[in-house]
């Protein structure tokens, strides 16, 4: 029994994980889903003079904390930078598709993929830095006036 135990124990031990993860996801999806009918789905719409206003208001109406707040920036973070290097591979795949492909076909549509996914992971990385530069600001921006900061790259790469 001994040596049956320390030849599965990590088997074991991984397909328990992989029920606990299992388990996790199933309560969020319900959570998410009870969340969304309870709310109807419909956009918050909320009045305010400026949008430092606006972005208090909306911090108060759905209740967040400054601690949820720190998560959620930290999310973002996690999420811009892991974008920001799926730009960069796709980049260098299509680089390096251009380089050394030869194939009419094959190079006509790996570029087009390789093409669109950079530029699916770029349009991501703007938004997650925007989504960003909300929180550390605590004010709403538009897509426009986030464009025309000066601090734009600093925000993208930080």
């Amino acid at each position: 029994m001994g040596v049956f135990r320390f030849i599965f124990s990590p088997y074991i031990r991984a397909g328990r994980d992989l029920r606990r993860s299992a388990q996790n996801i199933r309560a969020l999806t319900a959570q998410i889903k009870n969340t969304a009918a309870g709310e109807g789905g419909a956009a918050v719409l909320i009045d305010a003079p400026d949008s430092q206003a606006a972005f208090e208001a909306l911090f108060i109406h759905n209740k967040w904390t400054p601690e949820r707040l720190i998560a959620q920036r930290r999310a973002v973070r996690r999420a811009k930078w892991t974008a920001l290097c799926l730009f960069w591979i796709g980049f260098c795949v299509a680089l390096a598709m251009a380089i050394f492909l030869h194939e009419r076909y094959v190079l006509l549509f790996g570029m087009g993929f390789a093409c669109f996914f950079t530029f699916f992971m770029g349009v991501q990385i703007l938004r997650y830095a925007l989504y960003q530069a909300q929180i550390d600001l605590r004010t709403l921006l538009t897509f426009k006036e986030f464009l025309g900061r000066a601090d734009i790259f600093k925000r993208i790469l930080s």
